[in-house]
């Protein structure tokens, strides 16, 4: 009964789109109410991004695990980096990891105060100011330590974790 469910579902088999057949794996809204989906194809993703009503544009593809719309960015997680994006789609961030801790992100997201939090795939949770390398830190729990973090989410204030990886 979502609407945004039901325009997912008209991409599907929508013939005269972009999307058209293809697998969706993730779809977002950005802050100018722009649809972004997530397209995975053997070897690569592309996030297509509406440019008109229900016309889609190839956004960013690549080597792409996971994107998110935060902070009027798009987060866009890749093996071994976050790239962070501007809703026109330009770079305006890379974070990759440092000589202690290769980026192997799982979803990222970034908090009011612009700092980026990282679901990493071995070290739990990340955290870095884009820009500043000197900055990437981690952050575990304590308790039995698993290097697994599925997800990442903000609400007002609170970063809220998901334990469990996937790849």
């Amino acid at each position: 009964s979502s609407p945004l469910l039901s325009i997912v579902t008209t991409w599907s088999r929508d013939e005269g789109s972009l999307l058209a057949g293809r697998r969706i794996v993730r779809h977002a809204v950005d802050g100018e109410n722009h649809l972004l989906a997530m397209v995975q194809e053997v070897g690569d993703s592309t996030i297509f991004r509406e440019s008109s009503s229900f016309s889609f544009i190839p956004f960013i593809s690549g080597d792409v695990r996971n994107f998110r719309v935060s902070q009027n960015r798009v987060v866009v997680c890749k093996s071994s980096k976050v790239d962070i994006y501007d809703l026109s789609g330009n770079l305006r961030n890379s974070v990759t990891g440092n000589e202690w801790m290769d980026m192997q992100p799982n979803d990222a997201v970034l908090s009011k105060d612009g700092r980026l939090w990282v679901a990493h795939n071995w070290a739990a949770l990340a955290s870095a100011t884009p820009g500043d390398a000197s900055s990437l830190a981690t952050l575990s729990p304590g308790g039995p330590w698993t290097g697994n973090a599925y997800s990442v989410s903000t609400f007002d204030s609170t970063l809220y974790v998901s334990p469990g990886g996937h790849r």
